[in-house]
């Protein structure tokens, strides 16, 4: 079976979703928040059914739902793991001592620019089928 270019993007970028919300659902970061959980489960799930899109051939409006979302939903860890930076970001009692560092936000920022690269090479969505048509009126007598 040969994959092209785009398929392997495809394929890169969904594995990247997975591994990079793997830790979240794990709470590798200690006990936070109920929203970093249910983030890290949506983009698992995501990735897992990006994955399985991705071996098989679906079209380009699917794909552009999908990496657009995917893309959109890593801004929030982007800012942040930025925002917080040096700081405790555990919950639990007793917190951890596990202190949040930029440095996290890197996973994300990648996965957002493999997604923005998919978009790209795949092109524009409507980019057939849609012509303006010149509407004329009809003089009659």
């Amino acid at each position: 079976m040969q994959y092209s270019s785009l398929r392997c993007w495809k394929m890169i970028g969904a594995i990247g979703v997975i591994m990079v919300a793997i830790p979240y659902v794990a709470h590798a970061y200690g006990p936070t928040e109920a929203e970093v959980a249910a983030w890290g489960m949506f983009s698992l799930a995501w990735g897992i059914i990006l994955l399985l899109l991705s071996l098989f051939s679906f079209g380009k409006i699917v794909a552009y739902i999908g990496f657009s979302t995917v893309a959109l939903v890593q801004i929030p860890p982007i800012i942040l793991w930025f925002l917080f930076h040096g700081q405790g970001i555990s919950d639990g009692s007793p917190p951890s001592g596990f202190t949040a560092h930029w440095g996290y936000s890197i996973p994300h920022i990648l996965i957002f620019l493999i997604c923005a690269a998919i978009l790209y090479k795949q092109g524009p969505v409507f980019s057939q089928g849609v012509k303006s048509k010149s509407w004329s009126r009809r003089k009659t007598f």
